[in-house]
């Protein structure tokens, strides 16, 4: 087989794809996914070579700081978003840690 290379929409139920490509040494690139945090269990069966994609933790980051922005003063807020999507767990925890963040000023929500 003579193919530069395979992209695939992650879908962890079908490993098998991965196993497939490894096995004809075609390299693989994860689509719409970024790099996974260390200890995710979805990657444990492969490596890919590449990501191509938005990093999702930094969209949570980027949310946090717009709604900084629109409640200089603080506030309530709800976060709603599916607990079983890794995806949105990774928004959740970008967030999360953003909205921790102390940068010694009085503006956060």
């Amino acid at each position: 087989i003579n193919v530069g290379g395979v992209t695939i929409k992650a879908s962890f139920e079908a490993p098998y794809m991965f196993d497939l490509a490894r096995s004809y040494k075609i390299p693989l690139y994860l689509l719409d996914v970024n790099e996974p945090w260390p200890g995710e269990r979805e990657y444990d069966f492969v490596k890919p070579d590449g990501y191509i994609g938005r990093d999702n933790a930094f969209m949570g980051v980027t949310m946090a700081r717009l709604l900084r922005q629109l409640l200089p003063d603080g506030g309530t807020f709800a976060f709603v978003m599916s607990w079983g999507s890794t995806y949105m767990l990774r928004v959740r925890q970008g967030f999360l840690q953003e909205m921790a963040r102390d940068y010694g000023q009085d503006d956060r929500a």
